[in-house]
């Protein structure tokens, strides 16, 4: 395809196509990067931190539950109803945080990890109301023995279970966040790489454009165009400056037609001298 033969209006057509079909793209690409980043975060704060959150709630209940089992056998009988009533509620958050897990469930592991949770809860459970009931009974020292045989042994298994469960969530979280920072990152280069790329093309279809006009004028327009108003006057003395080769440019037309017009009016002159 010869580029020289398109015209004008084609030449900067093609250049300014090239340049939007760039930024077309850039565009595109810009677009599809957030999208990425705005997926990973949404997983990230619909998921990753709401288990994080939820796993934290049961670590932190529990422990307090421990606190308080351990509150009961030190209280006066008139403060025992009100820390059974907290223990009571927590166990109903702890229940809630428990049940808004299973709803995020990813992947085995995590499946595994909160039924071992529920079992160590579920055991721990039974022996504390066992507990607790003998110790409403006026039999503390049964209470006591129970609790430190059993409840509170079965108290730190559930423990260990949900700090490692919890653990694992926090992991993930910083996890999603460092894909939040990679993709981010990974956008912004793509888009700077991507804009420097455009800005070359753009000034590389520029200057193809000028040299492709400069080469078919012979020069430049401003150039050109006094040149021709010149010989169009009748000015057929001016030197017209042309590029070391050019054969097929307008200037070049322009001084053969100068050239020729000179010799005719040469040859004109000379033949009336004669016949004067």
């Amino acid at each position: 395809m010869n580029f020289a033969a398109w015209k004008v209006g084609t030449r900067l057509a093609a250049g300014f196509g090239i340049v939007l079909a760039v930024m077309a793209a850039l565009a595109a690409v810009g677009i599809g990067s957030l999208s990425h980043v705005g997926s990973i975060n949404a997983s990230l704060v619909e998921r990753e931190w709401t288990r994080a959150d939820a796993a934290t709630v049961v670590s932190l209940l529990t422990r307090e539950n421990a606190r308080y089992t351990l509150q009961l056998f030190i209280a006066a009988p008139d403060e025992t109803p009100d820390i059974l009533a907290r223990i009571a509620a927590n166990k109903s958050r702890i229940g809630a945080a428990l049940d808004a897990l299973d709803q995020l469930v990813q992947d085995d592991t995590d499946g595994r990890m909160l039924a071992d949770i529920r079992r160590a809860r579920g055991a721990y459970m039974r022996s504390f109301t066992s507990a607790a009931a003998i110790l409403a009974q006026g039999r503390r020292d049964e209470a006591a023995t129970l609790m430190r045989s059993e409840t509170l042994p079965l108290l730190d298994a559930l423990q260990a279970q949900v700090r490692q469960f919890s653990d694992l969530q926090r992991q993930a979280a910083q996890q999603g966040g460092a894909q939040v920072r990679f993709a981010t990152d990974h956008a912004r280069t793509v888009l700077l790489c991507g804009a420097a790329g455009g800005a070359l093309m753009g000034v590389a279809a520029a200057l193809i454009i000028m040299r492709s006009l400069a080469r078919q004028l012979g020069g430049e327009p401003a150039y050109a165009s006094a040149i021709a108003g010149e010989v169009a006057a009748g000015n057929l003395a001016m030197d017209i400056a042309l590029r070391p080769g050019d054969r097929a440019s307008i200037l070049h037309a322009l001084s053969a037609m100068r050239a020729s017009l000179a010799r005719l009016v040469a040859g004109m002159r000379g033949g009336a001298a004669a016949i004067a």
